[in-house]
């Protein structure tokens, strides 16, 4: 589930969803913002993805640092979100689990169109950790997802993603 909800859909729209998803026993992926998200939380999404102005704005706050961005992001996994993805434009993502911190670097490329690299972002980790339920190699690609979205005038193709997951870096941090 993405996006801001439309004024005309109840408040509980996405967390009526989650709980539809839940009963038959299926993961689900949100990436909204305010109280939409934080309601889903206590029915453990397998990935939230705010970006890091996002993350700020739900907690009321600004950021001055990588560890301030990820000490929120535990809260979130506190809540009972199971990986948190929080992407930082030009200063690349960062992948909160439970004990773990990981980063990826962001690319060298020129940003043509950023809409749709946070969906594809999401696209590349969910359908990695489908396959392979490692949530490194997960964010690897899915880092690099959306990092050719934003290269390209459109949704990546597979060569572009290719190509961009050989520049992406991903480093645990302690």
């Amino acid at each position: 589930m993405s996006g801001s909800l439309p004024k005309q859909l109840p408040e509980t729209f996405y967390l009526d969803i989650a709980k539809m998803i839940q009963a038959q026993g299926a993961d689900f992926i949100i990436d909204t913002t305010g109280q939409a998200l934080l309601d889903t939380l206590p029915l453990h999404p397998l990935v939230v993805k705010p970006n890091n102005h996002e993350l700020a704005d739900l907690f009321q706050t600004t950021f001055n640092s990588d560890q301030e961005i990820i000490d929120h992001a535990k809260k979130l996994l506190d809540q009972g979100a199971k990986h948190v993805l929080v992407s930082m434009a030009g200063d690349g993502a960062l992948l909160v689990t439970k004990g773990h911190t990981y980063k990826a670097n962001a690319p060298k490329g020129t940003v043509i169109n950023s809409v749709g690299a946070g969906d594809s972002m999401i696209a590349g980790f969910a359908g990695t950790f489908m396959k392979t339920g490692d949530p490194i190699e997960s964010f690897h690609i899915g880092a690099a997802c959306g990092s050719a979205t934003a290269f390209s005038q459109d949704i990546a193709v597979k060569e572009k993603i290719d190509k961009v997951y050989k520049e992406i870096n991903i480093s645990e941090l302690s």
